[in-house]
């Protein structure tokens, strides 16, 4: 529910993890979209979405909502200019790592959110139509448009031959210095 505040942050305030309090974010939201869609969010439900649009501004999600848009694929998030600090290379990464990891029945539920420490973004890997959705992988984005691609092996022996097929891309990987 938003709460009455009569200081709005500004329209171009750019979403930030832990730059302002959640509440601040939801009474501008409250004001600018509607209170119908933001008091159908609980607090956790509202910061996850929140953070999915972490880099850009208020006014961007707004207008991006009550224009009806919604992104219905990883090329159309990457298209956003938020992400112009990825190569052309990482960007195909991206893009066909998550297709590999829907046919492999996971995916991001189409949100980029925010990296928290790791980096500016974040990508998260759960198992496709669960309610518990363990971590299966995340590609963090650094701010210099560093890519990191960080799996979290379970069962590796059920496993091993994906592993050992794996494109060299894949297997050789680049870490954060």
């Amino acid at each position: 529910m938003g709460l009455p505040n009569k200081n709005l942050l500004p329209e171009n305030t750019v979403i930030i993890w832990n730059a302002h309090p959640i509440g601040d974010y939801r009474n501008f939201l409250y004001e600018t979209i509607g209170k119908d869609y933001v008091d159908s969010m609980d607090y956790s439900a509202f910061q996850k979405w929140l953070f999915s649009h972490t880099g850009k501004t208020l006014k961007n999600i707004a207008d991006k909502h009550n224009s009806g848009y919604k992104a219905e694929s990883m090329t159309d998030l990457l298209s956003e200019t938020r992400f112009n600090i990825l190569s052309k290379s990482d960007k195909t990464f991206i893009k066909t790592f998550d297709k590999e990891m829907q046919m492999l029945r996971y995916d991001c539920e189409n949100i980029i959110g925010s990296g928290f420490t790791w980096g500016m973004y974040m990508i998260a890997y759960g198992k496709t139509g669960t309610k518990n959705r363990p971590n299966a992988a995340r590609i963090y984005i650094k701010d210099d448009g560093e890519v990191c691609l960080r799996l979290f092996l379970n069962k590796v022996d059920k496993h091993m031959k994906y592993i050992e097929n794996a494109p060299a891309h894949i297997k050789n990987g680049r870490k954060f210095v």
